[in-house]
């Protein structure tokens, strides 16, 4: 699932991290030593993706897919305890729930943000990193995967055709006057 739109939305909405709201690459090539005027801060990703049992027949496919997204908060500690840290990451929290939590980061707007978890995952140098995590389910529907281009392919594309009815009547024969005439448009 793309993240872009959720970073965006977080960016536009969170004044708390100043813009400060990146991806899993600045994630992972944070430093050893946080500089404190670069918290708070905030850093999504997709955790995993776990698909629900496929239902496919030849013409068509439909599977859910359950997103689990993170974001993880990085607030500096505040005082030995940490009691200033776990305040700011519930102010954090609050905005992140109004940014994203009921919204849908995709285009077609069917997916919507649940909260699923939080975790703290380490105080480190200073700084309190605590992972938020939000689940979003979408579906794979026939039009996202290859079976239309292999149908089109093998028997061309199907987008209109005209049928002329003759009724056969009483002497199980058609009598050659046109009872019903029907098109049919983008079939596939």
């Amino acid at each position: 699932m793309r993240i872009s739109n959720t970073i965006k939305a977080l960016r536009e909405r969170c004044p708390i991290f100043n813009e400060r709201v990146f991806g899993a690459a600045e994630f992972n090539a944070l430093p050893k030593v946080i500089n404190p005027e670069s918290v708070p801060a905030a850093y999504v990703f997709t955790l995993n993706e776990s698909p629900e049992e496929l239902q496919r027949t030849e013409n068509y496919f439909y599977q859910e897919i359950t997103a689990t997204v993170a974001v993880v908060v990085l607030v500096p500690t505040g005082d030995e305890r940490g009691q200033a840290g776990a305040d700011l990451v519930e102010d954090c929290k609050e905005q992140i729930f109004k940014a994203i939590l009921s919204w849908s980061p995709t285009d077609d707007n069917k997916a919507i943000y649940e909260y699923s978890a939080y975790n703290l995952l380490r105080i480190v140098g200073g700084c309190m990193f605590v992972q938020l995590e939000f689940i979003c389910t979408y579906a794979i529907k026939y039009d996202d995967t290859r079976q239309p281009d292999e149908i089109a392919a093998q028997v061309g594309n199907f987008a209109t055709m005209n049928m002329d009815v003759d009724m056969i009547g009483k002497d199980n024969k058609p009598d050659g006057q046109i009872d019903v005439k029907a098109q049919f448009k983008d079939l596939w």
